[in-house]
């Protein structure tokens, strides 16, 4: 005797059975997808812009510390901007004040190889009388580290700030 197409059974069989088809066919897609390596060039999910305005080696400490656990805990799939501005500029100087060690300008330098992008306000350089070639290798001068970091928050960075 032939089953009815209207037993509730059946159609629960059925549709349990196509369910977990779909399931097997979609998943290696999905996982795929959510393991797969992002490439140089292409811009992950977390953005965030750091503001550097203080001259205090703590502050600072704090400031790279945190920009590098963000890149360890997310292997490195980040993009991070500090903009240095004020006294905060003192940070990104080749030969900085005694607020800055030399293992800070390291580290910020290792950041760089992780590509953390440092920027220094050029109002501030100005207002102190500095010269692009007194900056750390690798930092770029912005016209003013304010606008700067309010563009970057349009565009979809996250701001963080001491």
């Amino acid at each position: 005797m032939a089953k009815d197409s209207n037993d509730p059974t059946r159609r629960q069989f059925l549709a349990g059975a196509g369910g977990l088809a779909g399931a097997l066919v979609l998943t290696p897609t999905v996982r795929a997808a959510e393991d797969r390596p992002s490439f140089p060039g292409e811009d992950p999910e977390v953005r965030i812009v750091f503001q550097i305005n203080r001259d205090d080696p703590d502050y600072y400490g704090q400031i790279l510390f945190s920009m590098g656990e963000i890149l360890r805990q997310l292997d490195n799939q980040a993009r991070l901007v500090a903009v240095g501005f004020g006294p905060g500029l003192r940070m990104l100087l080749k030969d900085p004040p005694e607020t800055v060690s030399g293992e800070l300008s390291d580290r910020i330098r290792s950041l760089m190889v992780y590509d953390a992008d440092f920027r220094a306000c050029r109002n501030t350089m100005d207002a102190m009388g500095l010269t692009d070639e007194e900056l750390l290798d690798g930092v770029s001068p912005v016209p003013a580290g304010v606008l700067e970091m309010a563009q970057l928050q349009q565009e979809g960075y996250s701001y963080v700030a001491w």
